[in-house]
C-alpha cells in the first residue's frame, strides 16, 4: 500500500540483536528516482556532503516537532511504545491522522465531502472518477501475468465457488492503495459475499494474525514469506504487488546516494525487518558498515519521518506514501528536502537485473489455499486489473483509498507513481524474488532460514 511493507524495529537491531519474539522478516514498504551510478566495486572512503557540512536543525514549531506523534503507526492509529531514538515511553494516544502526525497545513489531510483541498504547488488531482465495471478476469490481464490458462472461457465458466467472507490485511503503503482500490471498484465482489479488508501496522502483528488463522490472506514482506516457509509454516506466495517503494529522503543533497551517507545520520524504520535489512545490504554493497554512519532506529514510518523533519537526522529511509508526506511537510516548512537513491536501483546494481525490489507480496496460508484452490488465481487476476487502473488514473485510485488509509487523496495521488505498483504471479516474479533472497542470504543467511525456498512456496 502503504504505505507502505513493515514495522516494529527496535534499538539495538543494527548491532545484530533481535528483540524477544520478533521474526526475521518485515517490511519497509518506495518510489522511483533518478538512477544513480551504482558501481559493483566497493568505493574507498571519500568526503561526504554529510561529513563536511555541519547539520543545521530546521526551525520547527513545537507542535511540529514530532514528539506528540512518536509511536503513531502508519495508518494513523495511536499506540503506546518506546521511541528508540530517545528512550521515552509515551502513553497510549488518541487515534491520529497521518496528516495530523506530520502537521500538514490545515485542511490538506482532511477527507471530507465537497471540494477536495489541494497540496501546495500541485495541480488539482481530485477530479471525477470513471466507474469501472465489475468484470471478471480479462484475457489481457491474464496473459500479462503469464496466466494464459486463466483466460480460457471453459475455466472461467467452470468456477462457481464463492466465499461467504474473505478476510484480507495489508500495510498502509502502496499495496494498501491497490487493495482499497480493488475493493472500491468491485473487483473482489465476485470472490466473496463480504470482503473484510484491514491494516496491519507491524510485522509482528501480521505474523500473529496469519499464523493464528484469523487472517488467512495478507500482504507480507516477500522475505517474511520465505522465512516462515523455511521454518516449517505452511504459507504460499501468490503474487508480488510492487517493484519497490522505499528510498532515501535527504536534507540538502540532491540525488543522495549510499556513499553520501558516510559520517552522516540516517533514521531507519523497522530495523529488524525489511527496511533495516535493505539498508545494511546497501551499505555492504558500497564497502560500508553500520559503523560508518549514525543509524537511528525508528519504530514506524511516521516516526522516522518526524525524526527527519525535526532535524534529528540528515537522511531517512522511507516507504511510500510516508516519503511523499515528509517531502510535502518539509518543503512547506522551508526545509531543503530531496528524494535520493531508491532501494530498487540499489538491488538492481547488486543482482545485475533490472531495477526492481519485489518487497511486498500477497500470501495465503497453505491450508486455506488447499481448501480454496481457485482463490489464488482469482485474486491475482483481480489485483492485476486493479493495478492497471491505479497506474492509469492515480487521482481516482487515491480517492478510493483515502478514507481506508486515512490520508489525503492529493498526497496519495502524488505518491502512487513512486510506489511502482505492479502485480505478477509468484512464478512469473520468481527470478527477481530469488535474486533478492540470494542477496539477503549472502549478507545474513539467518534472514530467510539459510536457503532458497523450494517450489512449494509458490502458489502460482
Amino acid at each position: 500500500m502503504g504505505v507502505e511493507f513493515g514495522m516494529g524495529g527496535r534499538a539495538g537491531a543494527l548491532s545484530g540483536r533481535r528483540p524477544p519474539g520478533s521474526g526475521p522478516a518485515g517490511m519497509g514498504p518506495t518510489h522511483a528516482a533518478r538512477p544513480r551510478a551504482e558501481g559493483g566495486a566497493a568505493r574507498g572512503p571519500r568526503p561526504s556532503p554529510l561529513a563536511s557540512a555541519p547539520r543545521q536543525r530546521p526551525s520547527v514549531a513545537p507542535e511540529a516537532s514530532g514528539l506528540d506523534c512518536v509511536g503513531a503507526s502508519e495508518g494513523g492509529r495511536g499506540r503506546s511504545g518506546v521511541a528508540p531514538h530517545c528512550g521515552t515511553r509515551w502513553p497510549r494516544q488518541r487515534q491520529m491522522r497521518t496528516d495530523e502526525c506530520l502537521n500538514l497545513p490545515a485542511g490538506e489531510g482532511l477527507v471530507q465531502a465537497g471540494p477536495r483541498p489541494r497540496c501546495p504547488d500541485t495541480p488539482d488531482l481530485t477530479g471525477g472518477t470513471t466507474a469501472m465495471p465489475r468484470n471478471r478476469i480479462t484475457r489481457r490481464a491474464a496473459l500479462a501475468l503469464g496466466l494464459a490458462g486463466l483466460a480460457a472461457p471453459s475455466i472461467l465458466g467452470a468456477r462457481t465457488a464463492r466465499l461467504g467472507r474473505l478476510r484480507l490485511q495489508t500495510p498502509a503503503s502502496g499495496p494498501g492503495i491497490l487493495m482499497a482500490h480493488a475493493r472500491a471498484r468491485g473487483l473482489l465482489a465476485d470472490l466473496a459475499d463480504e470482503v473484510d479488508l484491514s491494516i496491519w501496522t507491524t510485522a509482528d502483528e501480521m505474523r500473529a494474525e496469519l499464523v493464528s488463522g484469523r487472517v488467512p490472506v495478507t500482504v507480507v514482506p516477500t522475505q517474511a514469506a520465505a522465512s516462515l516457509y523455511n521454518r516449517g509454516f505452511g504459507i504460499r506466495l501468490v503474487a508480488t504487488l510492487t517493484d519497490g517503494h522505499c528510498g532515501l529522503v535527504a536534507r540538502g543533497i540532491e540525488g543522495c546516494s549510499i556513499p553520501d551517507l558516510r559520517a552522516g545520520s540516517v533514521v531507519v524504520p523497522n530495523v529488524n525487518d525489511f527496511t533495516g535489512h535493505m539498508m545494511r545490504l546497501a551499505l555492504g554493497h558500497h564497502g560500508m558498515t553500520p559503523q560508518d554512519v549514525t543509524l537511528i532506529p525508528a519504530a514506524t514510518q511516521m516516526e522516522a519521518a518526524q525524526v527527519l523533519l525535526a532535524g534529528r537526522a540528515d537522511v531517512a529511509l522511507l516507504a511510500e506514501p510516508a516519503a511523499t508526506a515528509a517531502l510535502l511537510r518539509g518543503r512547506s516548512d522551508g526545509q531543503d528536502l530531496h528524494r535520493g537513491v531508491q532501494m530498487r536501483d540499489v538491488l538492481g546494481a547488486i543482482t545485475g537485473l533490472r531495477p526492481s525490489l519485489p518487497q511486498a507480496a500477497l500470501a495465503m496460508r497453505a491450508d486455506y489455499a488447499a481448501e480454496h484452490p481457485w482463490l489464488a488465481a482469482a485474486l491475482t487476476g483481480a489485483l492485476a486489473q486493479a493495478a492497471a487502473s491505479v497506474n492509469a488514473d492515480p487521482a481516482a485510485a487515491a480517492l478510493d483509498a483515502a478514507a481506508f488509509l486515512d490520508r489525503a487523496a492529493p498526497l496519495l495521488a502524488q505518491a502512487i507513481p513512486f510506489a511502482h505498483i505492479a502485480v505478477r504471479s509468484a512464478t512469473a516474479a520468481r527470478p527477481e524474488v530469488e535474486a533478492l533472497f540470494a542477496a539477503l542470504i549472502a549478507a545474513d543467511p539467518g534472514l530467510i532460514g539459510g536457503a532458497l525456498p523450494d517450489d512449494g512456496l509458490y502458489a502460482l
